[in-house]
């Protein structure tokens, strides 16, 4: 079966699973990046992901497997615990654990190499300092809240504080220009929006007078000032602006008792937020000075009934369900008129019920169901959604725009892992694909299924012969990838419950850092185990009858039970391992009718597959058997039988050999010889049944005719010859002495 690349039409490169960060089948979600959990630098991406040994540690990803690891030299020895991410330019601040001598938070700076990651302040002798809230930056400083003042710090490294007149501050932080704004509390005035310049801290405004708290929100910059979201004195929520030195209502006034806008959303020279009018959210628009309404939708009390509001390439996406119409991705086209994208149902492959949208250049990405009403990752341009391929996982979420690559979480079936759409931005590195097909071994190509215990060989063919890639595969499709070159062989020792399918995949990482991803559906068809029973044809009432039951089942995982119906009302059950054999006993009680008994023996594996194997047993009455007598002719040999007395059974080789090609044998039953035969050593088996009483059988150590010696029910003594002779003990404990020959010996 060949596995091609997918169609190359897309608005961007395809999906691939980036790296397993907590590889196994609980590894639960390894990615925060949500803020303030994630820094972007250049085309880098900081996070908080979770390591199998380490825990919680700073990871730096570029969207590739190469280039995703833990970030060097800030915590090798356990949880780094960290906290809250900034950047700025081409630096990452952010607080960790460091694990050095130094206990508790501290805050480091990075660029994401090992040279320039290094602590700037350690935490430990701040008093009264549990943690540290409020990380940012402005006017060359970083600022953050400990022990509930306001600190900052520099790249000169050290700390200072800037303002203690406050119990708790940093709650909600921004940098805007050369001014740092944030929430401070005291006791006069709540919780309202304070400004710092670096020097010192002041209160910007008591927005609800007295000790009442205006709670600001929504931070946004524009036009060099900062917006905001606050409570007024009279409980009602508005949107204010503020240049650091006092807090004024856009708009020149409230907007209403219930408006409640929030959503802030800078589009080029506008801010877009929502707000209810006249019982319904709209989507509403500043220039800083003035607002206006823009949308009149109707159905759409509810405060997410608009949401999800993102800037792509100077156009407001959004999502919007109405009362009783289901969620649908829409654009402000011109910035004025609200039109749908794409169909109602989304597209070919689905797109309903949109969310989490993330602009990357001029394509938006978002959350929404296909066809099968599963969550999977979509884009579109503005005029069509269509489903993103590759392996994506699904139910994405935290999309981030690293510089053009989307970086994500994506559930793979064990958890959510780090997926990335690479390529971006990138038309001179051209698509890096790769085809997958398989061959059974000795057969040729395979229809994607194989039985249990069968090899296979994989061929990975990348679009690009390039030197030094490297080939990494996941042959169970359950997150665990071994270097295994372009064409491995694999062998499948145990099928899926239900001959589930497993996507074997592949992973094709070029040195420039390019990635190809291929799956292949494989099934692993069970198989039923086989049987083979050694069984005495001819045994007596009241004396032991011995079975030996040996299986052989390629799925070496397998865990196989046998029955055995002895067909005079008795089931025996017992378990084996593969490979393995059982011994059971059983005494009838009764002479048989005609015909005989026709034994079942059945092995069941953990699947439910059934082996069954059928032998035929004579229940005989005797006290002495005449082996020419009870000679059978399906069986070339000889049969001899003891009786229920204790006997002694020796086979001795005749002084006088007349035919060369046989070996002439004398039988001798207690102490009196019965008769001399002459076999063939190449395709007779003499078998011996003792019978009842304390038996003892003695086979001459150079005979090489083949034995089948079998115990009964009493202790006997048995000793095999020079021939490949099966010794099987009865109830008892036997002495078997497999000397001479290749014996096999079961008690």
């Amino acid at each position: 079966m060949n596995f091609e690349t997918l169609e190359t039409r897309r608005l961007l490169a395809d999906a691939t699973l980036v790296k397993d960060l907590l590889p196994g089948a609980d590894s639960g979600s390894a990615l925060e990046t949500t803020q303030p959990y994630y820094a972007v630098i250049g085309s880098k991406m900081l996070f908080i992901g979770l390591h199998p040994t380490l825990d919680r540690q700073v990871f730096l990803t570029d969207g590739t497997a190469a280039g995703t690891a833990i970030l060097p030299g800030v915590n090798a020895v356990g949880d780094a615990s960290p906290r809250q991410m900034v950047s700025v330019g081409a630096k990452a601040y952010f607080v960790v654990d460091d694990g050095g001598p130094s206990p508790g938070p501290n805050i480091w700076v990075t660029e994401g190499t090992l040279p320039t990651t290094r602590k700037l302040t350690a935490l430990s002798g701040v008093s009264g300092s549990t943690g540290v809230n409020g990380l940012g930056y402005a006017n060359g400083n970083v600022f953050f809240e400990a022990g509930g003042k306001l600190y900052k710090t520099t790249d000169a490294a050290g700390h200072s504080l800037v303002s203690g007149s406050f119990s708790t501050a940093g709650e909600r932080v921004l940098g805007v220009g050369n001014t740092f704004f944030f929430i401070g509390r005291d006791a006069a005035n709540g919780s309202e929006l304070w400004a710092s310049d670096g020097n010192s801290a002041h209160l910007v405004a008591d927005i609800k007078a007295g000790d009442g708290d205006s709670a600001p929100d929504n931070f946004v910059a524009f036009k060099s000032k900062l917006f905001f979201t606050a409570h007024n004195a009279i409980g009602s929520r508005h949107l204010y602006s503020s240049d650091g030195t006092s807090a004024n209502f856009v708009g020149g006034g409230p907007m209403g008792a219930d408006a409640f806008p929030f959503g802030l959303t800078v589009v080029g020279d506008k801010l877009f937020f929502l707000a209810k009018t006249a019982g319904n959210y709209q989507i509403w628009v500043t220039d800083g000075t003035t607002r206006s309404v823009v949308t009149s939708f109707t159905g759409t009390p509810d405060l997410n009934a608009i949401r999800d509001m993102v800037n792509v390439n100077g156009t407001l996406f959004f999502s919007l369900a109405r009362t009783g119409v289901t969620r649908r991705l829409y654009k402000l086209a011109a910035g004025t008129t609200a039109t749908p994208v794409g169909p109602e149902d989304g597209g070919p492959d689905g797109g309903t019920q949109p969310g989490r949208l993330t602009a990357v250049a001029s394509t938006v990405f978002f959350n929404a169901l296909d066809k099968s009403s599963v969550a999977r990752l979509f884009q579109s341009d503005g005029n069509t959604i269509t489903l993103v391929k590759g392996d994506a996982g699904t139910d994405p979420s935290n999309l981030v725009n690293v510089n053009g690559t989307l970086i994500f979480n994506g559930n793979d079936g064990r958890g959510q892992e780090l997926h990335a759409v690479i390529g971006t931005g990138q038309p001179d590195k051209p698509k890096f694909t790769v085809r997958l097909k398989a061959f059974e071994e000795n057969i040729g190509t395979s229809d994607g299924q194989i039985d249990e215990g069968a090899s296979i060989v994989f061929q990975a063919i990348p679009s690009e012969d390039i030197k030094g890639s490297v080939c990494r595969w996941d042959f169970d499709g359950n997150g665990s990838f071994v270097p295994a070159g372009k064409k491995p062989l694999h062998r499948y020792i145990d099928n899926l419950p239900g001959d589930a399918v497993r996507n074997v995949r592949v992973k094709v990482t070029a040195p420039d850092g390019r990635v190809a991803n291929r799956i292949f559906p494989l099934v692993v068809k069970n198989v039923k185990p086989t049987i083979k029973v050694t069984l005495p044809p001819v045994t007596s009432p009241s004396a032991s009858t011995p079975a030996l039951i040996s299986v052989s089942d390629p799925g070496e995982n397998d865990e196989l039970k046998v029955d055995i119906d002895w067909r005079d009302g008795t089931v025996q059950f017992g378990q084996l391992p593969i490979g393995g054999v059982l011994l059971r006993d059983h005494v009838y009680q009764e002479e048989d009718a005609i015909f005989g008994n026709e034994v079942r023996f059945s092995v069941h594996d953990k699947d439910g597959a059934q082996g069954v194997k059928k032998k035929a047993v004579r229940v005989l009455k005797f006290v002495k058997i005449d082996p020419i007598q009870l000679a059978l002719d399906f069986l070339p040999g000889y049969l001899i039988g003891g009786g229920a007395a204790n006997n002694r059974v020796q086979i001795q080789r005749s002084a006088s050999q007349p035919d060369p090609k046989k070996e002439s044998l004398v039988v001798i039953i207690d102490n009196a010889i019965q008769q001399v035969i002459n076999v063939d050593p190449a395709t007779e088996v003499i078998q011996i049944f003792t019978g009842d009483g304390r038996d003892r059988v003695d086979v001459d150590a150079d005979i090489n005719t083949r034995f089948k010696i079998y115990g009964g029910a009493d202790a006997d003594t048995l000793r095999g010859g020079n021939g490949r002779d099966t010794l099987v003990g009865g109830g008892s404990s036997d002495s078997l002495d497999a000397r001479g020959g290749k014996n096999t010996v079961k008690q």
